[in-house]
């Protein structure tokens, strides 16, 4: 079984060739996400944020790609995102995130708006 900590984390991100800058947003959106669905494994909480980063970031990496790196079925995946994207006191954040500005790959830097 996958345990969840840093480590793992960077190991999976980097799996799935995912950039520094989308890395740093699974890790951190994983630790936010990991106190407020205490009901999902890490694990499963994890694929779904990497889910919802790369889909924020416009990342052409699937619930496949994700299913093959991590064990998490797509099923599950997708019940996580949907968890994510609709969570009450981060909605106003995950509105911001679906703007294509979010992250600057070219300057390496987050972007709020």
């Amino acid at each position: 079984m996958l345990s969840i900590d840093k480590e793992n984390i960077l190991d999976i991100c980097y799996k799935l060739n995912l950039d520094e800058g989308s890395t740093y947003q699974c890790k951190y959106y994983n630790d936010v996400f990991s106190s407020k669905l205490p009901e999902n494994t890490k694990k499963s909480i994890l694929a779904g944020v990497i889910y919802f980063v790369t889909q924020s970031n416009g990342l052409n990496i699937s619930k496949k790609n994700i299913n093959e790196t991590t064990g998490v079925s797509a099923v599950t995946i997708n019940k996580i995102y949907k968890k994510i994207i609709n969570y009450p006191q981060f909605s106003h954040v995950c509105k911001r995130i679906k703007q294509p500005q979010f992250f600057d790959k070219d300057k390496g830097v987050m972007r709020f708006y």
